[in-house]
C-alpha cells in the first residue's frame, strides 16, 4: 500500500477552515452510541468534492482521516471537532473511478465509510428521483438518474425490454454531472429483466446499466378500496387482492390457497382490464399460517393458465386486540407508546434508597361483539409472546375509556380487580385464564380491557416485554375462547284448540323472557293477530273452520332465542232450524212430529238437537200460535249452543158431513151435485173438503 501524507498548505487550510466555518448541508446519519462518518453523496464524478461529515468524536479533538483510492494509495487529512465532537471536511478527488474507503480516529473514536468515483445508472419510482425502485408493472413510468458525469462529455441514455431490443434513446449534451431520462411502460409491454444503459461520447462507449423488472403485482389489503396494504389478517376478515400491471388483451384468473395449497376460490376475469380487484372472505375457523393469492394469465377465459404473480399473507387468530399500548411512570407521564411492537411490564427498584424509579404497564383491548349471540363461555385464554425477560407478571380488570394512541401514565384507567396469573406454555408463548371476567364482560358491553402489571410494584426488579399487535403476525397477543350456545328462553305457547269459526277475541300467550325480551307473532292459517305483538299476550280472531298456526319468537336481552309455535283447530258452529207448522186442537205432541215438521240441527256430526215445545203443549187443546225452540249443541264444544225458534198454530180439526141420498140410473156425477145434496165441512175456516 503506498500511503502519502498531505501536507495542509495555507491554501488546504484556508479551504479546510472555510469548510469547517460555513455550514454544509448534509443527509442526517443514522443514530449510533458511536462515532460515525458519512458523504454529503453516495457516488461522484471524478472531479468533484467530497465533503465528509463526522460526529460522536472527542470535543474539541484533531480527527485524522484516511481516504483509501481504488489503486489502495491513501490521503491523509485532518479535521477539528467542535464542542459536541462534530467535524466536516472535504477531498477533492483526482479522477481514478472506483470505491474509496475513508476512515477517521481520534487516537480513541473510529469510523469508516466508503463512496464511489465512477459513472452509475439507478432507477427510480418519482420524478423527484428520491425512491430507488427495481420492480415496476405495466403502465408505470420508469425514471433514471446518471450520476459521476464528466461535464466535458456528452452521454447517450437508452432504454432495453427483455429482448434486448432498444425502445428510446436520449442524447444529452456536454455540462454536467447527472442526466435524468424516464421510460413510460405501455400496457402491452413485456414482462421480465430491462435495462436502462449510459454511454460516453467518443463512439458512445457503454460506461454503466441498470436492471429494472417489468412483473405483475398482486398485493393484499385490508380495505375494498385497497389503499391499507396489510399482509397480517385474522379469522374471519375479508382479504382483499390487487392484481395490477395487466395486458388488457389477455384474460386472468385470481386464485387463493390454504396453508396446505389447496384452492379455496378462484375468479376469472376476461380481456379489457389492466388491474383488477378480487376478495375472499377468510372462515371463522380458518388455517392459522401462510395463505397465498396468485394471479394467472391466459389467451382465453378457459385458459391455459400461466402464473404470473404472487402474494403471501398470514392468518392469525380470531380475536386479537382491537387496541394494546404501554405506560411509563417516568418522565412527565404524557409519553404514549401505542405504535410500539412490544408491550413492556417493568418495576425497576432503586434497593440502595428503597424506592421505585419506574413502572411500565400495558394494556390490551378486545372485542368480544364477534362471538355468537347466546354464548356461553367456558373459557377464556390470554396468549402473549414474551420477548425478553422472564418475570411473569399478572392480569387485572380495568375500564375500556382508554385508547391504543391516547393512553398515557398520568391518564391510564387504574387496576381492577385481580383476574389471573401467567403460565408459560412453552416456545416463549405465555398464558392467562381470563374466562370468569371475559364471560362478565360479554354479558355487558362485550369489551374486554385487560391489564397487565406485576402483583407487587416494589421491593425488586421485574420485567417482562411481550410482542404487541403492530409486532411479527404470528408473535402477537391473541384471546383463545371456548364456548357453547346457551338455552333459549322458555317459549311455550298457551292457547286454547280448538276454537270456534269467526270467533273473536282468542287469546295465546307465552311466559314472560325478562327485561329487554322481544317477542315475535304471527298466525297462518285460518286466523288474525288482532293486538299484543311485541308483548306475552296476544289476542286473534278465528276465520272459517280449519286449522290456525299460531307462531313466536322470543329472544332475551342477551341475544338468546327461541321459536315456538302451536295449531290450533278452529271448528264451525252447531245451527239450529224450528220452522212454523199448523196442527190440530189435541194433536199428540213429540219430538218426531217436530222433527217431521223440519227441526233440524246442522254442523259438525256431533251436534245434537234439543227441543222445548212446553208452550205448544200446554195450549194444544186452545187454538192459536205458540212458540218452541230448537237447540243445537254438544258437551265442551268452544262454541256456544244455537237456539231457533218456531211457532206452531194450533187450530180446531174439520168436521166433514156426508148425507145419504137417491139418484137415477146414468146421472152425471161431480162435486156440485155432492155438496148440493149436502156433502159439507165444518170448522175452521181454512178446512177444505174433498170429494171421493
Amino acid at each position: 500500500m503506498r500511503t502519502k501524507k498531505r501536507l495542509i498548505t495555507a491554501i488546504t487550510a484556508l479551504v479546510l477552515i472555510a469548510a469547517l466555518a460555513v455550514p454544509v448541508l448534509s443527509p442526517t446519519p443514522a443514530l449510533a452510541d458511536e462515532a460515525s462518518i458519512w458523504t454529503d453523496k453516495e457516488n461522484y464524478a471524478p472531479d468533484e468534492t467530497v465533503t465528509i461529515f463526522g460526529s460522536g468524536f472527542n470535543a474539541s479533538a484533531v480527527v485524522t482521516i484516511d481516504i483509501e483510492a481504488p489503486d489502495f494509495s491513501v490521503d491523509t487529512i485532518d479535521a477539528w471537532t467542535d464542542s459536541s465532537g462534530d467535524f466536516s471536511a472535504r477531498y477533492l478527488l483526482n479522477g481514478q473511478e472506483g470505491t474509496y474507503t475513508v476512515t477517521a480516529t481520534d487516537g480513541r473514536n473510529t469510523a469508516t465509510t466508503t463512496f464511489t468515483d465512477a459513472i452509475k445508472i439507478k432507477t427510480y419510482k418519482d420524478a423527484a428521483y428520491s425512491i430507488v425502485k427495481e420492480y415496476f408493472i405495466r403502465g408505470d413510468t420508469v425514471y433514471a438518474k446518471a450520476t459521476g458525469l464528466i461535464p466535458s462529455k456528452s452521454y447517450k441514455i437508452e432504454w432495453f425490454d427483455p429482448s434486448d431490443i432498444s425502445v428510446k434513446a436520449t442524447v444529452y449534451g456536454t455540462g454536467a454531472y447527472f442526466r435524468v431520462d424516464s421510460y413510460t411502460l405501455s400496457t402491452g409491454a413485456p414482462l421480465g429483466d430491462w435495462k436502462v444503459k449510459v454511454y460516453e461520447s467518443g463512439s458512445w462507449k457503454f460506461k454503466a446499466d441498470a436492471t429494472f423488472h417489468v412483473e405483475i403485482h398482486i398485493d393484499t389489503y385490508k380495505d375494498a378500496a385497497c389503499t391499507e396494504e396489510e399482509t397480517c389478517f385474522r379469522q374471519g376478515d375479508m382479504v382483499y387482492a390487487n392484481a395490477t400491471g395487466l395486458d388488457n388483451s389477455k384474460c386472468y384468473k385470481i386464485e387463493w390457497f390454504n396453508p396446505s395449497d389447496v384452492s379455496v376460490q378462484a375468479t376469472v376475469y376476461g380481456a379489457g382490464i389492466t388491474s383488477q380487484i378480487d376478495s375472499y372472505t377468510l372462515p371463522p375457523d380458518a388455517t392459522i399460517g401462510d395463505w397465498t393469492v396468485k394471479v394467472y394469465e391466459g389467451d382465453t377465459a378457459t385458459g391455459p393458465w400461466t402464473e404470473k404473480g404472487t402474494n403471501t399473507f398470514y392468518v392469525w387468530h380470531q380475536i386479537a386486540p382491537i387496541a394494546d399500548s404501554w405506560v411509563k411512570s417516568t418522565s412527565d407521564g404524557d409519553d404514549n407508546y401505542g405504535e410500539d411492537t412490544k408491550l413492556h411490564v417493568k418495576v425497576k427498584w432503586d434497593g440502595k434508597h428503597s424506592k421505585v424509579d419506574e413502572l411500565r404497564r400495558s394494556y390490551l383491548k378486545f372485542d368480544l361483539s364477534g362471538l355468537p349471540a347466546c354464548t356461553v363461555i367456558d373459557s377464556a385464554i390470554l396468549h402473549l409472546y414474551r420477548t425478553d425477560d422472564y418475570d411473569i407478571p399478572s392480569a387485572y380488570s380495568t375500564t375500556d375509556g382508554w385508547t391504543e394512541m391516547g393512553i398515557t401514565w398520568n391518564n391510564q384507567p387504574g387496576p381492577g380487580a385481580f383476574v389471573a396469573n401467567g403460565v408459560s406454555e412453552g416456545s416463549n408463548w405465555y398464558g392467562w385464564n381470563v374466562t370468569s371476567y371475559a364471560a362478565s364482560e360479554f354479558a355487558g358491553d362485550e369489551i374486554l380491557s385487560i391489564l397487565m402489571k406485576f402483583t407487587t410494584e416494589s421491593g425488586s426488579d421485574q420485567h417482562f416485554d411481550f410482542t404487541s399487535r403492530e409486532g411479527r403476525c404470528n408473535h402477537r397477543p391473541w384471546l383463545e375462547i371456548s364456548y357453547h350456545s346457551g338455552p333459549g328462553p322458555d317459549c311455550t305457547i298457551t292457547a286454547s284448540s280448538p276454537v270456534c269459526a269467526v270467533s273473536t277475541g282468542n287469546t295465546a300467550s307465552v311466559p314472560a323472557a325478562g327485561m329487554g325480551a322481544t317477542y315475535d307473532w304471527s298466525i297462518t292459517g285460518n286466523g288474525t293477530l288482532a293486538s299484543g305483538q311485541n308483548t306475552t299476550s296476544i289476542t286473534w280472531d278465528a276465520g272459517a273452520a280449519g286449522t290456525t298456526t299460531i307462531s313466536v319468537t322470543v329472544e332475551d336481552a342477551n341475544g338468546c332465542s327461541s321459536n315456538c309455535t302451536k295449531q290450533v283447530e278452529v271448528v264451525a258452529p252447531c245451527v239450529a232450524t224450528a220452522p212454523g207448522f199448523s196442527i190440530c186442537v189435541g194433536t199428540t205432541l213429540d219430538d218426531n212430529l217436530f222433527l217431521s215438521k223440519g227441526a233440524n240441527c246442522t254442523g259438525p256430526a256431533c251436534c245434537n238437537i234439543t227441543l222445548d215445545y212446553s208452550e205448544v203443549t200446554a195450549n194444544i187443546n186452545s187454538p192459536g200460535t205458540y212458540s218452541y225452540n230448537a237447540t243445537c249443541g254438544y258437551p265442551d264444544s268452544p262454541c256456544p249452543p244455537d237456539t231457533a225458534t218456531g211457532y206452531v198454530t194450533v187450530v180446531e180439526a174439520c168436521n166433514a158431513t156426508a148425507p145419504d141420498f137417491s139418484i137415477c140410473v146414468g146421472t152425471t156425477l161431480d162435486d156440485n151435485l155432492f155438496l148440493s145434496k149436502g156433502a159439507n165441512c165444518t170448522g175452521p175456516a181454512c178446512c177444505n173438503i174433498t170429494l171421493d
